[in-house]
């Protein structure tokens, strides 16, 4: 029987202080997932929200970032305009993150990043991403 399941660590992702206008570039953020079931992985990667606010979920404070200014990929030193954007739909990424068979856990990263838009007002900006653990092809194993 197949068994999901994974960890990604860090549970949060800073982006730092950055300029209007600026971004990370290339995407230098990681988050790494590793298995805990018995099966290899892909992770679903959505934002619940189509903005980031500087009071989430609420969001009626700051300039509203749209979500679509984070962008991640599977790939170090992946640019900013090469990045994926994410979005409030679930976009499967292939992980392909290893079944554990020895004592050494399989691990894969995800990087990422953000650019500010024109005419975003200062702040500590919040939202939330979701990533839900799928089980990868077996091929993939």
């Amino acid at each position: 029987n197949a068994l999901v399941g994974g960890s990604t660590t860090p549970l949060t992702l800073d982006y730092g202080t950055l300029a209007v206008g600026a971004a990370n570039n290339p995407l230098d953020k990681t988050l790494t997932t590793v298995p805990t079931g018995n099966v290899g992985l892909d992770v679903q990667i959505k934002a619940n929200t189509a903005n980031m606010c500087t009071n989430y979920s609420a969001c009626t404070g700051g300039t509203p970032i749209p979500i679509t200014y984070q962008r991640y990929a599977l790939a170090a030193s992946t640019t900013y305009a090469s990045g994926t954007p994410l979005s409030t739909t679930g976009t499967e990424a292939e992980l392909n993150v290893l079944k554990q068979t020895s004592t050494t856990v399989p691990s894969k990263q995800t990087w990422w990043g953000i650019q500010i838009p024109t005419g975003t007002v200062a702040g500590i900006y919040n939202g939330l991403n979701t990533l839900t653990y799928v089980m990868g092809e077996a091929a993939e194993w």
